[in-house]
């Protein structure tokens, strides 16, 4: 039993290096940090209730950490936003903006420009958030209101 046990740590730690290139959020913090934890109770003499703590201790501290790092990335989002926001009507570029804290890039591009039924500017954005080499897209749509100021489109 105990071979499976130092057979298994020596795979747990061998795989370690391949977080570097994991999609650093929350999701993947709590994975890695749930694996640690049950890396630990296999290389302690915990019982189960140990190692359930164990686990569940290193899921919370492993996805209280991937988001804190995606958090860091806000900066870049908001300025990539309001470049294409700002932008004169009819742009068609791209902002692109790097994260100083994790060097992860966000780009946005102007994908719509139209006038709402309360008679509104607004204006759809398309993103691209490339975090860790993995890219993940999505859009957000925003209204001018009375005063000027962009809000998010409530349909």
């Amino acid at each position: 039993m105990r071979k499976i046990h130092a057979l298994a740590a020596g795979l747990c730690i061998a795989a370690l290096p391949a977080c570097e290139t994991m999609e650093l959020n929350q999701t993947t913090g709590a994975i890695g940090g749930a694996a640690l934890g049950g890396l630990g109770c296999m290389l302690s003499s915990a019982n189960t209730t140990e190692c359930a703590l164990l686990v569940a201790g290193g899921a919370l501290a492993g996805g209280m950490v991937g988001n804190f790092v995606k958090k860091q990335d806000q900066a870049a989002y908001v300025e990539a936003r309001n470049q294409a926001l700002e932008a004169p009507v009819g742009a068609e570029t791209t902002y692109s903006v790097t994260s100083q804290e994790t060097g992860n890039q966000v780009q946005t591009q102007v994908a719509e420009n139209f006038v709402n039924d309360a008679g509104q500017t607004c204006r759809q954005i398309g993103y691209d958030y490339n975090q860790s080499g993995d890219t993940s897209q999505h859009s957000e749509t925003y209204c001018k209101n009375a005063e000027g100021t962009w809000e998010p489109y409530k349909a």
